[in-house]
Order: C-alpha cells, then structure tokens, then sequence
C-alpha cells in the first residue's frame, strides 16, 4: 500500500526541468527536438558583446545558432571547450539555442540550475539577477532567474543586489510570480 501511495505522489509531483544532452546528428538530418539541452563545442559570436550572447556553436562539423542575454557568464568569442545549456527551439531559420548560461568544459564547479516548479506557497531557492527596476513612486526590485524567469521582490526589499541565491515563499502576482520574505540561502 505505502509503494502504491508513492508511486501515486512521484506521478502527481511535476518533475523539475532538466537540461539533456544535444544529439549533433539530429541537427544534420533536421530533426531537433525542442526542450532544454546541453551542447559543447566552439563558440564564433557575431560580434563581441558584453552582455548578450549571439552567434553559433560549433562541433567541427555542424553549428547551432545561438543566442540570447549573458547570465553570469559570457564566453569570449572564438572560444573552444565551451559548454552551453539554454532552450532548443525551431525558427523559420531553422534551430536555434536561446542562451540561459554556460562555463568552460573544464569548470565543473558551474552547473545548470534552471527555475525549480514554482507553486504558491511552497518554500524555493533561486539564483536571480537582482536589480532595481521602475522609478520613483513605484520603484520595484525584480530578479531573473537563468533561464529568463521574471520574480517580484517586496517593495521593502534590502538585500543582496547582483548574481544572489535566495530562499522564500512562492507568490503569486498576476500572470507572475513573487518571492516573499526573501533571505539570502544558507549554505549546503
């Protein structure tokens, strides 16, 4: 009985988002298949940006168009033994990779951490860009999670501002979502 009751809760409970390995053949027989991926190779950037990652990524054979804003990390173009993670989606171009983040192939310490399901009311902890947003009378402080999420922060918010790891209770605000009662994370 307590197995079927599991087995019921692990099928009701949302898995959290994961990023899986991007297969290069399939980008040359034209079948990608859109979702969040992981793909390593050289980086050939359109031009040099400080904050936005545009160009291709290439395995030696195949490139992968890529683009979108830099997290906390931008690689230098021309790079090679980059790994990226982002959303793989289909354009009239044909595939494209929207850049949430990416490291060295040698930095280990650097992983993927993608928006957990947020739910009302449930405790979370995630890593945001915190800034000030709007202006005087209604100054706001929203924060971006990696892969492009938009989370309202308490008007009263006096906090870490920058790359920051937070911990709170999931609210809602409209179409969005909140964090109340923010406090920075405690170490694991």
């Amino acid at each position: 009985m307590h197995l079927l009751s599991l087995a019921l809760f692990l099928a009701a409970t949302p898995a959290e988002p994961s990023y899986q390995p991007f297969d290069w053949s399939s980008l040359a027989r034209g079948q990608v298949n859109p979702g969040l991926v992981r793909a390593s190779g050289c980086y050939l950037a359109h031009a040099d940006f400080s904050e936005l990652v545009r160009g291709v990524l290439s395995d030696g054979r195949y490139a992968l168009r890529v683009e979108g804003p830099s997290f906390d990390w931008t690689p230098k173009a021309g790079e090679c033994g980059v790994e990226f993670w982002g959303l793989l989606e289909q354009d009239e171009r044909g595939a494209v990779l929207r850049f949430h983040n990416g490291r060295r192939a040698d930095d280990a310490r650097r992983t993927p951490r993608p928006s957990p399901t947020l739910v009302q009311g449930r405790k979370t902890r995630l890593w945001l860009k915190v800034a000030r947003t709007g202006s005087i009378p209604l100054p706001m402080t929203t924060g971006t999670t990696e892969d492009g999420r938009s989370i309202m922060l308490p008007a009263g918010y006096r906090g870490p501002m920058g790359f920051v790891c937070l911990e709170g209770t999931v609210g809602t605000l409209g179409r969005g979502f909140a964090l109340r009662e923010p406090v920075p994370c405690k170490e694991k």
